[in-house]
């Protein structure tokens, strides 16, 4: 998989999961939609322990991403992607999701809004398993 870096300038390896659920959650600030994803994400990081979700911004600039997340999601890990990350999944606009099992194995991409707290977030995870 492309990286996507944290905050500090360091690469979010999926190896370092490896045997979590990984939901990488591609947004950006400017995206009303991606804004109003965010919450459902946060709700279902915070009941899943055995699920890690990185919300990747694609946002030129990185200190809009970190104004539109910080102190609102404690629950998500932010990242930074880059065009190769966002081609590499194929999504084609924001907000764009991709699951991965607990094997690093892809097994959903959703390239729309989705409640993630909600039934068809839920029924897309249990893919996972």
């Amino acid at each position: 998989m492309p990286s996507i870096l944290l905050p500090e300038g360091s690469s979010l390896s999926v190896d370092a999961f490896r045997g979590r659920v990984i939901l990488v959650n591609f947004w950006a600030s400017w995206c009303g939609p991606c804004r109003m994803e965010l919450p459902s994400l946060d709700r279902l990081a915070a009941k899943r322990p055995d699920l890690v979700v990185i919300a990747a911004s694609v946002d030129a600039d990185r200190d809009d991403a970190i104004g539109a997340f910080m102190g609102r999601y404690p629950h998500l890990r932010l990242g930074f992607s880059g065009l190769p990350a966002v081609r590499h999944f194929g999504a084609l606009g924001m907000p764009y999701s991709v699951v991965l099992d607990r094997n690093g194995r892809e097994v959903a991409r959703v390239p729309r809004t989705l409640s993630w707290d909600g039934p068809e977030g839920a029924a897309i995870l249990r893919r996972t398993q």
